[in-house]
């Protein structure tokens, strides 16, 4: 599709193309693509929270691999117990704390600007993570507990008039 082309990045479901006449390690991979689900989550907060949860245990996760593992996959239940399937990729020539970095960036990124979504990804050479409620990738997960639910607020009695 490119043949006059000196690099060119391509993303599939299952992984990543990255060619270049330029070194590619290290560099911080400028070129970014944002995918989101057009439909919003019945219960935005619970969602958003069970989702940060388990993008944060899944970057923590690859962030601690070694130089051959950068991969982390894994669920959690949402809210009305609907199962949010998350997977968190950097390449294996990154540090631990620029791949927890780059991931941070990239989820802090998308929930500001799409938090609530039932799907949606950040692709980006260096690093990348999809989330979905179906899963759409094959191996072991990690799962994540969901965060507790919120207390109510028992009433407070009212003093008594006298």
């Amino acid at each position: 599709m490119c043949p006059n082309q000196k690099g060119a990045v391509g993303y599939y479901d299952e992984c990543l193309l990255n060619y270049s006449n330029k070194t590619i390690s290290g560099t911080t991979g400028d070129r970014i693509a944002i995918l989101s689900n057009d439909q919003n989550a019945s219960d935005v907060d619970r969602f958003n929270a069970a989702l940060a949860l388990l993008l944060n245990e899944l970057r923590n996760d690859v962030a601690a691999g070694g130089l051959l593992r950068k991969f982390a996959s894994g669920n959690t239940t949402g809210a009305n117990s609907v199962t949010i399937y998350g997977l968190v990729q950097c390449t294996p020539d990154l540090s631990g704390p620029h791949c927890s970095n780059c991931l941070e960036n990239q989820i802090n990124t998308f929930m500001v600007q799409y938090g609530g979504k039932i799907g949606g990804r950040i692709l980006q050479p260096i690093c990348n993570f999809r989330y979905e409620i179906y899963r759409f990738f094959n191996g072991s997960t990690l799962v994540v507990s969901p965060p507790p639910l919120p207390r109510a607020t028992p009433p407070v009695p009212s003093a008594p008039e006298g």
